[in-house]
């Protein structure tokens, strides 16, 4: 068969795609087939090119009613626009619109939603039909296609509605709403705003609170475009002088204030009433003073010079905090003692003091209930020797701040004991040497150091023991002399040699020449034991062993003050150990000999004797002799405003006697520890001349007293354009499952359509 082309067919139907297939070629016979055919196509291209018409037609008529509605709505909007313009300048000027407890810090961006929420709507009202899908076989489509009026899909109201909301909350929240907001600051945006600042050591407790409480305020005065001045009142950590800072803006203000840290030393309102009076600054807005709710000197001053530049307001958190300093221990023979005191007694409270070591170690805890009314409260510790050894530390359990902190050093930790030694002395064992039961008792319980009296002296001792054979200078008694005077305590043991001197000035007591012989051979009396310790005796308490037997002693003159002098008599009343006040010092004397090889006693060989040298150990005054040792301490370990050990800053300097008596602490010499690790000297807050009393009331002070804020007006900007976002995704997802929905319905219905007939012959 021969294949030809259909450009054979009147008006080039060629363009359609038509093959025709005839065995021969064409004639008259034929011509009817094709005349119909070609009828059926052209009538298919009219009905095209007039849909397409209707199409063009119908564009223009959207296009023209879109025109006129978008004229008339941009017209009332523009009319409403300016008709509130001046009460939106209000609001904004204001920085908050509150409408329902929300306000605006842009109310001015609204003025769009009466634009877009109407214009949203009216274009949502018709979607585009969907695609239609149809099978591809070219005679079908042209054959068997039928012409419909497409009319366009109405979206449902409820899409309407979802789509205007996500516009509203776009535009809602690029208005920045603020849910419940606050008032306006006081004043003009022209005048600036103070910020007074206790930066004390009384204000760590809580000073995240703080900074948080300052920042809200401060997001307050930058959405007013307020200025800020602020007047810390404690000294700088570099020892420089108090400085004020400002004027500057609300973010330069908070990124200051945030870099601000809590000092371990008291605040110093009169050097900040000097600072102020020197400024210039006559007139603020307001003044917020971040206190800490204690009075100290210069206090109702610098309130009474704020209250003359500006309103006051006293913003404290003693509803939650009540400002506590733990003071130096006090000791006993058994225990030891914290002294804990409070500025404000209104009402009961619980206290939990921890002993720490070095490491942190919590080695003992004790409760206290500090009644209402109570301003002083004692926690007494009760650890054993070798446990309150290990003692460097005592805190408030639950509270980090500087006054809450007692730092521990000799004082009340293991204490330096010196025993002196005689270098000439020959002996062939340990255990006959004068020093050998001294050492034993004194090792578990005491730093011991050896040596002759310049070295003994040359370090910081609290107790200074003498046996019988050391040989005694008239230079090393007067500096034995001097050293008692000062607060040392010199302990002393009878022997041969003090038996048979005379003129010694360093015995509490005076005493008879020679010694008196219990038992012997030529004595007519048996050796004695030990009487019971008086309740006023330091050794009250002591066990006393019941083998002690004495055979000799020295024997005290009598005379008015024996008895008073006396800490311990033998069971016929003469004195065992006697002892002397000198000064700041004592002067103890043990009447029999410190060792066993001159047979004066066996009290040596027994616990009751290590037990009364730990009494007189822990009766003494502590490390003396400090200062006097050292021309001055350097700074070793120092605390910050949380309570906290940590490196010395470069402004610290070194402590001497006259800086301790003064009672000075502040960033050149800051609390902590001062020496090294071997000779460590505590100074405490509480060393310092601290004014620890309750503030006066608001009345007094001329303020207005208001606690510490640290929730603000909540800002819902980010939720409004979260949920338009979402808003607007929930949309096109509806959208996308919409016009999947239509496509498999529209190829569904095109598969289940009838093809239509074919033409015989095509």
């Amino acid at each position: 068969m021969k294949r030809q082309s259909c450009a054979a067919l009147n008006d080039n139907p060629s363009r359609l795609g038509f093959i025709y297939w005839r065995p021969w070629d064409l004639s008259q016979a034929h011509m009817p087939l094709k005349d119909a055919a070609v009828r059926r196509i052209r009538k298919r291209q009219t009905a095209r090119q007039s849909l397409k018409a209707h199409k063009i037609r119908y564009r223009r008529e959207v296009k023209s009613m879109i025109g006129d509605r978008l004229k008339t709505i941009f017209t009332r909007a523009a009319a409403a626009t300016g008709a509130s313009l001046v009460a939106t300048q209000a609001m904004a000027q204001d920085a908050a619109t509150s409408v329902l407890g929300i306000g605006l810090m842009s109310p001015w961006i609204l003025a769009g939603a009466a634009v877009a929420v109407p214009a949203i709507w009216w274009l949502s009202r018709n979607n585009p039909p969907s695609p239609r899908i149809e099978s591809f076989p070219s005679m079908r489509l042209l054959l068997g296609h039928q012409t419909e009026e497409v009319k366009p899909d109405t979206m449902p109201v409820w899409h309407k509605v979802l789509r205007a909301a996500a516009a509203m909350a776009v535009i809602a929240g690029l208005a920045g709403p603020l849910l419940d907001p606050e008032q306006p600051l006081p004043g003009s945006s022209d005048e600036p705003l103070m910020l007074v600042v206790d930066n004390g050591w009384a204000s760590a407790e809580n000073w995240q609170e703080r900074q948080e409480a300052v920042a809200v305020l401060l997001e307050r005065a930058e959405r007013e475009g307020r200025q800020i001045i602020i007047l810390p009142a404690a000294l700088p950590e570099d020892g420089q002088d108090l400085e004020m800072i400002g004027p500057v803006d609300a973010t330069d203000a908070q990124r200051i204030f945030g870099s601000m840290a809590a000092q371990p030393w008291p605040v110093d309102h009169e050097d900040a009433l000097t600072l102020l009076q020197n400024s210039g600054i006559d007139n603020a807005a307001a003044v917020y003073w971040i206190g800490n709710g204690l009075a100290s000197d210069g206090t109702l001053e610098l309130a009474s010079a704020l209250d003359r530049i500006g309103d006051v307001t006293y913003i404290d958190s003693l509803d939650d905090y009540n400002p506590k300093v733990l003071s130096q221990p006090n000791e006993s023979a058994l225990n030891m003692t914290v002294e804990v005191e409070r500025s404000y007694a209104d009402r009961a409270e619980e206290v939990t003091l921890q002993a720490m070591d070095d490491a942190g170690y919590v080695l003992g805890a004790v409760d206290i209930v500090m009644a209402a009314g109570d301003t002083v409260a004692t926690a007494v510790f009760d650890l054993p020797e070798e446990i309150r050894a290990q003692v460097t530390r005592v805190n408030i359990a639950g509270e980090s701040n500087a006054g809450a902190t007692l730092l521990v050093d000799d004082n009340w930790r293991q204490r330096p004991v010196g025993i002196a030694t005689n270098p000439n002395e020959l002996v062939t064992s340990p255990v006959l040497r004068d020093t050998f039961y001294l050492e034993s008792a004194m090792a578990p319980y005491a730093r011991l150091h050896s040596g002759n009296i310049d070295e003994l002296l040359s370090r910081p001792l609290a107790v200074a023991m003498v046996p019988d054979d050391t040989d005694l200078s008239e230079r090393d008694m007067a500096r034995l002399a001097q050293w008692v005077e000062d607060g040392g305590m010199l302990v002393r043991f009878a022997g041969p040699d003090l038996a048979e001197s005379s003129g010694d000035e360093l015995l509490p007591v005076d005493l008879m020449y020679g010694n008196r012989t219990l038992g012997g051979s030529m004595s007519w009396s048996e050796p004695l034991s030990i009487a019971t310790f008086d309740r006023e005796s330091p050794f009250y308490g002591v066990d006393i062993a019941d083998d002690i037997e004495v055979t000799r002693q020295v024997v005290a003159r009598p005379d008015g003050n024996l008895r008073e002098r006396t800490w311990a008599s033998l069971s016929d009343g003469t004195p065992l150990v006697t002892a002397e006040q000198r000064g700041e010092g004592h002067i103890v004397l043990f009447h029999v000999s410190s060792n066993a090889k001159h047979h004066w006693s066996n009290l040596p060989l027994t616990g009751t004797f290590v037990n009364m040298l730990r009494r007189v150990v822990d009766y003494s005054s502590g490390v003396t002799g400090v200062t006097e040792g050292f021309e001055s301490l350097a700074p070793w370990q120092t605390l910050d405003g949380q309570g906290r050990l940590g490196t010395p800053s470069a402004a610290a300097e070194p402590i001497d006697a006259a800086k301790i008596e003064a009672g000075a602490i502040g960033p050149r010499t800051p609390p902590g520890f001062y020496g090294d690790e071997t000779t460590r000297l505590a100074y405490n807050l509480s060393d310092a001349e601290l004014s620890f009393s309750p503030l006066p009331s608001a009345g007094a002070m001329g303020v207005t007293r208001e606690t510490l804020q640290t929730e603000g007006s909540n800002n819902l900007t980010g939720y409004l354009l979260l949920a338009g976002l979402l808003a607007l995704g929930v949309d096109q997802g509806l959208r996308a499952f919409q016009n999947g929905g239509r496509r498999r319905r529209s190829g569904s219905e095109s598969n289940n359509k009838k093809p239509a007939p074919t033409p015989a012959g095509i």
